[in-house]
């Protein structure tokens, strides 16, 4: 496989200061001051850090492996990381890739993996639904192959696929043996991203 990107976590306040500015509920504007935020971030942030960074070349392989896109195919060389703290209303996202801090450090280790992921494959997908299965089930598989408990993480994906989706969240099985190329036609007529069974059905 090609070159990996450079990596770099960015604690920025100001970027802190917007998201909650626009996100945060009334209650967590009184319950929380904006300093306890930062300080909440900047320790958990840190701890999910170091963690990626004790695993950071096996996490990276192993999601282009899975994948079968190189890293210098579709995503960007360097890739800035914004840990942020976990207010309600707010996701985690991949561009630019912001991640919710956490005390469980393997379940943020587990949604950064799933951002990751989304980074590789930074191309159009023609079903949401099916793209956002693939980046877990990615996410999922690396955690249990650098022996790191996915339980929690699986039951996040699972809560967060039912609430938006309204569907059962499962694993898909077919990337324990086949890489996301093998399952995928890479554009149709509107250059989205189709994957399907080599029988030609869809996935879903």
């Amino acid at each position: 496989m090609d070159k990996l990107p450079e990596i770099k976590f960015i604690y920025s306040e100001s970027y802190c200061r917007v998201l909650y500015q626009a996100t945060a509920t009334e209650t967590e504007k009184v319950s929380l001051t904006f300093e306890a935020v930062i300080n909440y971030t900047i320790k958990f942030g840190k701890k999910l850090e170091n963690l990626f960074l004790e695993h950071k070349k096996e996490i990276l392989n192993i999601i282009q492996r899975i994948s079968g896109f190189a890293w210098n195919e579709y995503a960007d060389p360097y890739i800035f990381i914004y840990p942020v703290y976990p207010l309600r209303q707010l996701q985690s996202f991949s561009h630019p890739l912001t991640i919710k801090v956490r005390e469980d450090s393997v379940l943020a280790l587990g949604i950064l993996i799933h951002e990751l992921a989304h980074n590789n494959m930074n191309v159009p997908f023609s079903d949401s639904r099916l793209q956002e299965q693939i980046m877990s089930t990615i996410a999922l598989i690396v955690l249990e192959e650098l022996s790191l408990d996915p339980k929690n993480t699986r039951a996040f994906f699972e809560a967060v696929f039912q609430e938006r989706f309204d569907k059962k969240f499962f694993p898909l099985k077919e990337l324990k043996t086949k890489t996301v190329r093998n399952l995928v036609v890479l554009t149709d007529k509107d250059n989205n991203v189709c994957l399907i069974r080599k029988n030609g059905s869809d996935i879903l």
